[in-house]
């Protein structure tokens, strides 16, 4: 299961990333600085990886993946610069330990 959802969200960047070289060779879109939109490899490898579930239904991550590419790209486009935004770290650590996955107590002595 894990492989088919890394080959699906391989496949739609690629193709993602033909049609717009294409559009633009084709000048049916506007130039594009792919050197400033690198941040979406990130937030897309994230959404990819939180859409894809194991075998019980659960997430499997991806959300700081997600956090990490949305802080570079509003750095690159001088929204927000990462030097400004070192505390957002602390608070996204706070809140994964609150909201994270939770995993049951190990040895706690209950062998059934």
């Amino acid at each position: 299961m894990e492989k088919n959802g890394s080959r699906v969200t391989t496949g739609v960047i690629l193709i993602v990333l033909g049609l717009i070289f294409l559009g633009e060779r084709q000048h049916l879109v506007p130039a594009i600085d792919l050197g400033r939109l690198w941040p979406l490899i990130l937030i897309i490898l994230g959404l990819g990886r939180f859409l894809a579930k194991t075998e019980d239904g659960k997430h499997r991550g991806g959300i700081w993946l997600m956090f990490i590419g949305g802080l570079f790209l509003l750095h690159t486009f001088g929204i927000f610069t990462i030097h400004q935004s070192w505390p957002l770290f602390i608070v996204a650590g706070g809140l994964s330990i609150l909201f994270g996955r939770r995993r049951g107590a190990r040895g706690t002595g209950d062998t059934q």
